[in-house]
């Protein structure tokens, strides 16, 4: 074997490399003979049908587990006079097509290929004749994008007939990929991230693009786009952001509905409520945590009861916000004595506590409105979340300044 390899072209050289990687259980003289007729047919650039010719045919086909050929795919009509061909490596015998998105790694193909044209979408008609080395000849039904979770393999043709299907190492380098094959594992990148990964199974490389490799995505095709199709699939992205991209058509986005939407954020409230014209006309209420730390006698919340007119405040802690009812009326009660003064209208938000109707029948015997904000809105009942605010702000700072435990 090293005679032969000694032997070789120039053209032979990278391949002669690759074989010293070889592990020493696979470097035989049948695998050596295979491998150079595969390489043999990979730098081959010729239009005209390709075909293996070994001396001993028979005996490599019987020792072979699955038998190889090269194929040339001619696109169009006959009277074309320049034909797009396309090459590719069919694997006949082990076929497994329940693997609907398992493909093997194929460097003699110039497009990628399926036989499921249920993982194709935008799917488009067009016949292609396929022609095999022992004269026999498969139909390509059309093309159209694999999509996977991490990657799309665009123009990728559908053949009925092929074994199994077959992943474009030409059509991934013509796009700036770049395909490592790392003694059993085979690796692709773009740009220098990992994209896919796969591993070698009776001597092929198998990459599942159904899988979760890496949370980039690449679009192994040439084809251009529209500004509008690149903006979309780049989630949104700025026109003069997009370096690099294949545009065609106008490169202006003149204005994008979905961004329109996507970017709605709610305005400001400028406007202010009514303001209390006297003492206890108006009472804002809110309540605060739960806590993780205790207080020593076992309470995790407070609530805040201020008054709109004169701001004076009073803080209550609470084990549960069933008490919540109880403090509220204990306030009322005691100020409305205090002040000869009747509470008119309480401000709080659309919590629970809030809507009992303990609390609803009291407040409606004592002729007491409840108005609550509007949900998710807390910027309607300001002035008792800021009050909340300033007492948590002062609490860290008692806490920081005499370096005590959140306990205290």
């Amino acid at each position: 074997m090293s005679k032969i390899l000694t032997c070789l072209p120039e053209r032979f050289k990278y391949f002669a490399t690759a074989w010293e990687l070889t592990s020493n259980n696979e470097k035989t003289l049948i695998n050596l003979t295979n491998r150079l007729l595969l390489e043999e047919t990979r730098n081959s650039n010729c239009e005209e049908q390709i075909a293996f010719k070994a001396v001993n045919k028979k005996k490599m086909l019987q020792e072979q587990q699955n038998r190889t050929f090269s194929v040339t795919v001619q696109s169009g009509t006959k009277t074309n006079k320049k034909e797009n061909k396309v090459t590719a490596l069919l694997t006949n015998e082990t076929a497994n097509k329940n693997n609907k998105l398992k493909f093997i790694v194929d460097s003699g193909s110039t497009s990628h290929m399926t036989n499921n044209i249920n993982i194709l979408s935008k799917y488009e008609e067009q016949q292609s004749q396929i022609s095999v080395a022992n004269n026999d000849t498969i139909l390509s039904q059309g093309a159209g994008t694999v999509q996977g979770m991490n990657c799309q393999l665009l123009k990728t043709l559908y053949v009925p007939d092929l074994a199994q299907n077959l992943m474009s190492i030409n059509s991934i380098t013509n796009n700036n990929g770049t395909v490592l094959f790392i003694q059993n594992n085979v690796q692709i990148y773009k740009k220098g991230q990992l994209i896919l990964k796969g591993e070698k199974e009776n001597g092929l490389y198998y990459i599942n693009i159904n899988q979760e490799n890496h949370e980039n995505t690449l679009f192994l095709t040439n084809e251009k786009g529209t500004a509008l199709e690149w903006h979309r699939r780049l989630l949104e992205i700025l026109p003069n952001m997009a370096d690099g991209i294949l545009l065609e058509g106008n490169k202006r986005i003149e204005q994008c509905e979905i961004c329109i939407k996507a970017k709605q954020t709610r305005l400001p409230f400028t406007s202010e409520r009514k303001r209390a014209e006297h003492p206890l006309q108006i009472i804002h209420t809110d309540i605060c945590g739960p806590f993780d730390k205790l207080t020593h006698n076992g309470n995790r919340y407070f609530i805040t009861i201020l008054d709109d007119y004169s701001h004076i405040t009073k803080t209550y802690l609470m084990k549960h916000k069933n008490e919540t009812f109880t403090l509220i009326k204990e306030y009322i009660e005691e100020k409305e004595r205090e002040k000869n003064e009747k509470v008119s209208c309480i401000r709080c938000d659309n919590g629970e506590e809030y809507r009992s109707n303990e609390l609803k029948m009291w407040c409606s015997k004592k002729g007491i409105k409840l108005d609550y904000t509007i949900p998710y809105t807390p910027q309607l009942n300001g002035k008792a979340e800021r009050l909340n605010r300033t007492i948590l702000e002062k609490v860290r700072a008692l806490l920081f300044d005499s370096n005590m435990k959140d306990e205290m």
